[in-house]
């Protein structure tokens, strides 16, 4: 064979597979990022993080979150309609647990919403992972030419406990894990200046 038409079909196969291979690997990054329109997690209460204060932390905690089907396509449940949240761990599974509330209802775009309640025992909640900056009482922070200035240190954090709620609808679709995400700390009482 002539190696003029050996090095034009090698040409050609690197060729389509110069175009080929950045299509193949774009087509994976989007099958694991989120969608438009994938479901949706939002954390109602606590916003983002909140605080439990010991030692009242023996007590109960409330986490209420919703749940949009953008699509319309449906949110992979179980059989009572509770969602299967994607890599639960502890915390998750202890919100599943304790779920006192559920409803739904449609919102201003027609998408249908679930909304869950959970009321979970603090005592039983996994911390460990994260910690917190301890809630600051700004009141007994006197004012530095204008400024609030404090410092605080490593063993200022307090202990905290972090839920990541995301599910998957019926077309295999995930939400955005960071907007499911929840942290509570545990803290003694508002953080002051060492005098």
């Amino acid at each position: 064979m002539n190696p003029l038409y050996r090095f034009r079909g090698f040409a050609l196969l690197t060729l389509i597979l110069a175009i080929i291979t950045p299509l193949w690997f774009s087509a994976l990054r989007a099958a694991e990022k989120p969608q438009d329109d994938g479901p949706t997690v939002d954390v109602l209460s606590p916003k983002e993080s909140g605080y439990v204060m010991l030692p009242a932390g023996e007590g109960k905690t409330l986490i209420c979150i919703e749940i949009t089907d953008v699509s319309g396509a449906g949110i992979q449940s179980d059989d009572a309609g509770i969602p299967r949240f994607l890599g639960a761990d502890e915390n998750v599974e202890l919100f599943r647990d304790y779920i006192v509330e559920k409803g739904t209802y449609i919102n201003f775009k027609g998408q249908s919403v679930l909304q869950l309640v959970s009321l979970m025992p603090t005592s039983k909640m996994k911390t460990g992972s994260v910690r917190l900056t301890p809630p600051i009482d700004f009141k007994k922070i006197p004012p530095v030419s204008g400024e609030r200035q404090f410092t605080l240190t490593a063993k200022d954090s307090v202990e905290a406990a972090k839920f990541q709620f995301q599910v998957q609808d019926l077309r295999g679709i995930r939400s955005n894990p960071a907007s499911g995400q929840v942290t509570i700390g545990f803290a003694s009482g508002l953080w002051t200046p060492p005098e």
